[in-house]
């Protein structure tokens, strides 16, 4: 019924806040909703950005955008290795576009990071009032954050993906 209003008043994008399901409990805190995301699009009036990891779609200048109010439900990771694994793909590429744009990652870089990656979603954005599940994703957010950096700080050193080679 929104979008139908809205069509007449020239909104090409809308965002729909997101709520995620991890490890079978939605998720309200620590960062993770309401999450906006723009899924109702004129194609014409967008593009994405180049990101591998977590593109986001970006609308041109002049485009009018709407907030729709129901969530989008989204059932992302049902165990822990679904988690890890997706963690461990998502580093990888994270340091493929840092290492072709010349960065160089360092352990206490990971370290700083990690730290205040736990603190912000278990302190500030209340994370711990998911109660387990909420202090389980901020640990495992600063252990993948820890190992983005680890792994840009591997191939710095050895001059390949994970230290492999």
């Amino acid at each position: 019924e929104a979008v139908c209003q809205a069509g007449h008043s020239g909104i090409q994008v809308f965002e729909i806040p997101r709520l995620t399901a991890v490890f079978g409990r939605f998720i309200r805190h620590g960062g993770w909703y309401p999450d906006p995301v723009a899924r109702l699009y004129a194609r014409e009036a967008t593009h994405y950005d180049s990101a591998r990891v977590h593109e986001r779609l970006v609308p041109g200048p002049s485009v009018r955008m709407g907030r729709l109010t129901h969530p989008l439900l989204h059932y992302s990771y049902r165990n822990l290795s679904q988690y890890l694994a997706k963690s461990s793909l998502y580093a990888k590429e994270w340091a493929n576009e840092r290492e072709e744009r010349g960065c160089r990652g360092s352990l206490g870089q990971g370290l700083v990071h990690a730290v205040g990656c736990f603190f912000r979603m278990t302190v500030v954005h209340a994370g711990f009032l998911d109660g387990p599940e909420g202090f389980l994703l901020a640990v495992l957010s600063a252990h993948s954050t820890f190992i983005k950096y680890a792994e840009l700080w591997l191939r710095g050193r050895t001059g390949s993906e994970s230290g492999r080679g």
